[in-house]
């Protein structure tokens, strides 16, 4: 059992009830180096039940404690005890109690918990909280900007084989951890957006933006395209789709300001083109966010699906 499980178990165990998802993490953000013994002692006494467990005694106490800890009738405790194994066992805890000076009535649920050969039951009794518990606390989620380009010339403009064909862009910006990357584009023989695909690959890698571009070697950027992810409509009404592509991070600050977006050749007289830049709400790395019910708010935020290619940078 993880560190996480047996302080949820303890509470369980010592309070008769599971604890809510801000008690367990008050008691989980406790330093590691505070042993498990301690923090079993500590709910002890802030269940307000020490002077009656000391009051006990010793045969009634391990008895209330191993119904407690493992979830067990007096009728199924008292059928282990009726065996040899199971009278040994529990002789055995009475005999901690009452002579190792380590066991206490404040420490014995820890000990049991620790001395249990299969956990599978305290496992099942916690899964719940701990659930929760990772919901709330323990959720990685990454940062993500959409990039996208798009022709909304009319019908009788457009080349479906060719639709980036003089595409006016040269560069496009954001900011990476609050410092400003500006991705120079290539876009002279993009045609379509397998070249724009390409076009961003060669940019992102580009070391004029040095901690950017090292943050994509080291895999802590990642860059994916999903292909056909949008629906744009030309000037006459013409139904398009458009692929996105999307810079993401779990360890970096990807966002944007009033400056940043896409920049036009400022020579040229094409108004048909369309270039978004848009920071996506977080996602939740190994679950989608539509899956995940706000805490603050109870909506539920849609986030980004897996992308058709992907490369990590």
């Amino acid at each position: 059992m993880t560190r996480l499980q047996k302080i949820a178990s303890l509470y369980l165990s010592i309070f008769g009830e599971s604890p809510s998802v801000d008690t367990l993490h008050g008691y989980a953000s406790i330093n590691d180096s505070i042993t498990l013994e301690v923090l079993s002692a500590l709910m002890v006494s802030d269940s307000g039940k020490l002077d009656n467990f000391n009051s006990m005694d010793s045969s009634l106490y391990v008895m209330e404690m191993f119904q407690s800890v493992f979830n067990l009738s007096t009728e199924q405790m008292n059928q282990i005890i009726s065996t040899n194994e199971g009278s040994e066992g529990f002789q055995y805890w009475v005999n901690e109690l009452e002579n190792n000076p380590f066991v206490t009535q404040s420490t014995l649920p820890i000990a049991l918990i620790n001395g249990t050969a299969d956990t599978s039951s305290l496992e099942e009794s916690t899964a719940n909280i701990i659930d929760d518990y990772n919901l709330y606390y323990n959720i990685e989620t990454e940062d993500s900007l959409i990039l996208s380009v798009s022709n909304e010339a009319t019908s009788s403009n457009y080349d479906s084989s060719k639709p980036l064909d003089d595409i006016p862009y040269t560069d496009v910006s954001f900011l990476f951890d609050s410092q400003l990357v500006n991705l120079e584009l290539d876009l002279s023989t993009v045609d379509d957006y397998d070249d724009m695909w390409n076009a961003i690959v060669d940019a992102a890698y580009n070391d004029d933006n040095f901690y950017f571009a090292l943050a994509m070697v080291l895999g802590s950027v990642t860059l994916t395209r999903e292909e056909d992810a949008q629906t744009i409509y030309s000037l006459d009404g013409e139904a398009r789709s458009v692929d996105q592509y999307i810079f993401s991070s779990s360890e970096h600050d990807l966002t944007i300001s009033s400056s940043n977006g896409w920049s036009i050749n400022s020579g040229t007289s094409e108004l048909s083109f369309n270039g978004s830049l848009e920071v996506a709400f977080p996602s939740y790395l190994g679950r989608t966010i539509s899956d995940i019910e706000s805490d603050n708010n109870s909506a539920t935020l849609m986030g980004i699906d897996e992308s058709t290619d992907a490369l990590l940078l």
